[in-house]
């Protein structure tokens, strides 16, 4: 034995592993037990400490169940760190030590969201449910874990999954102040999982009752609240065609979730906000915050946040000419997002890579991906006559104008029942517009083109700095291309 190197209390060390373990297997299992037991009870009477070091020691003890709290306490600190594998073995070491009830709920929780941001949306789904099983009804872990579990069946495209956890979340009375931001959060990603799905007057409903909720919460919270509030209604600005205002909202999401410390859902906020100015034809700027963004979200290991990033900076810097480099980012980001069964998102990047293609001058290839697209996004409208858009123009340049009418019409009759859009509702106009003549039906094609313009111009004239409207009608090769063919066709 040695003395323990200063600041260690005068404690006695083994002067090697060996020793140590030679010793160790002298000890007649009884007293092995009773030796866990006396350190684990020595560790938790320390201020500081280790509480998987705590845990191991009470699992070899003779009074292993005094292992769970401190399993508990190691996952957290583990999702903390953004150490989620850790996270998750320290919280199945605490199931397997028998935790019930609301133990096992806190438990389950800390896997749902460390296998969420790890991107393993199946088994984040699957660990919810159990949390929802286990925990009482409106309480602060419920609410959470179906917020996690309105994530996961969202982005999966598990339709009467989602259906049945939002009208759970709807249904479910609360009016007590500590569970009232887990509630308004799990509210509030109902609203975007519906704004997806253009299912625009049931989103507006729940976020009137997320609204009212969020007076109850309480000051301390107010930044996460904000930071959540604020990014959902750059949602809602982005369907409404108001880019100006989409911008402005998830910069102050961004600013939210960085004061209280949040840098995960302010990584994941910057993304929003880049795709707000690439829609702008900001390309530059969003290049800026996406490289950010995807740098940061990897040094977190924040798998399906990295993911896309990728997907929006793939797109960003093919629309900027680096087509190439562009195509090689979304069909990476494509793959993960497959992998980690984001149906949207997934369906959304093979969109992006039909219009890459077709930048690049591969029609073919941008037919296939299009019409691969379509068939993923049947359950989001507004992806889908995205989708049908560009399969349209692919078409067009191919010479089969029949067909791209069809389609363009399609897509044209979903913008028309929605009212507004995420993206692509010049694009749609224009696949319209050009089916349209393609196939002789110059009245018909003017009136479209009437109207297009005019959105295009309604929405750019939200956008009070100057110079990002310009960009916004001429940068944006969409808006540019239709305004110059309304023009040649004579409005």
């Amino acid at each position: 034995m040695r003395r323990a190197q200063a600041g260690d209390s005068g404690q006695l060390r083994f002067r090697s592993a060996g020793l140590r373990e030679a010793v160790y297997a002298m000890l007649t299992p009884r007293d092995r037990q009773l030796g866990h037991n006396l350190a684990g009870e020595f560790l938790s009477r320390r201020e500081r400490g280790d509480a998987l070091a705590r845990a191991q020691h009470f699992m070899r003890s003779d009074a292993p169940g005094k292992a769970l709290p401190h399993f508990a306490r190691a996952a957290k600190v583990a999702l903390e760190a953004n150490d989620f594998q850790a996270a998750s073995e320290r919280a199945e070491q605490g199931v397997a030590c028998g935790a019930e009830g609301a133990l096992l709920g806190e438990l389950l929780l800390i896997k749902s969201e460390a296998t969420l941001f790890e991107g393993d949306l199946d088994a984040s789904a699957r660990h919810a449910q159990g949390v929802i099983d286990h925990c009482p009804p409106a309480s602060a872990e419920w609410f959470r874990a179906l917020g996690y579990a309105v994530f996961a069946t969202s982005v999966a495209g598990r339709e009467d999954d989602l259906e049945r956890w939002v009208d759970m979340l709807y249904a479910t009375p609360s009016s007590e102040p500590e569970v009232a931001l887990p509630h308004v959060i799990a509210l509030l990603q109902a609203v975007a999982a519906l704004n997806q799905r253009g299912r625009y007057q049931d989103a507006e409903a729940i976020i009137i009752l997320a609204e009212k909720r969020s007076q109850l919460v309480s000051d301390a919270e107010r930044p996460a609240l904000t930071g959540r509030m604020e990014g959902v209604r750059g949602l809602l600005a982005l369907s409404e065609g108001d880019l100006a205002a989409a911008s402005d909202h998830f910069r102050r999401s961004v600013e939210a979730y960085a004061s209280c410390g949040n840098q995960r859902r302010a990584c994941n906020m910057q993304i929003s906000l880049a795709f707000s100015n690439m829609r702008m034809g900001l390309y530059e700027e969003a290049d800026a915050d996406l490289d950010e963004a995807l740098r940061r979200a990897e040094a977190m290991g924040l798998g399906h946040v990295s993911a896309v990033a990728r997907h929006n900076l793939g797109l960003t810097r093919a629309l900027a000419g680096r087509v190439t480099a562009g195509m090689k980012l979304e069909s990476d980001a494509r793959r993960a997002l497959v992998l980690e069964g984001d149906v949207r998102v997934a369906g959304v990047a093979r969109i992006y890579m039909a219009r890459i293609k077709a930048l690049g001058g591969d029609w073919d290839g941008a037919e296939r991906e299009a019409r691969a697209a379509v068939e993923e996004l049947a359950a989001f409208a507004p992806a889908l006559a995205l989708a049908q858009a560009v399969l349209a123009q692919a078409l067009l340049e191919l010479e089969r104008p029949e067909e791209a009418l069809k389609l363009a019409r399609a897509a044209h009759r979903v913008l028309e029942s929605l009212g507004n859009m995420e993206e692509g509702e010049g694009l749609i106009y224009l696949s319209l517009a050009r089916a349209l003549i393609a196939s002789g039906e110059l009245p018909e094609a003017r009136a479209v083109l009437t109207r297009g313009v005019s959105v295009v111009t309604e929405q750019s004239v939200k956008i009070s700095d100057l110079e990002r409207r310009r960009r916004y009608l001429e940068g944006v090769a969409g808006h540019r291309r239709l305004m110059e063919l309304a023009e040649s066709v004579g409005r």
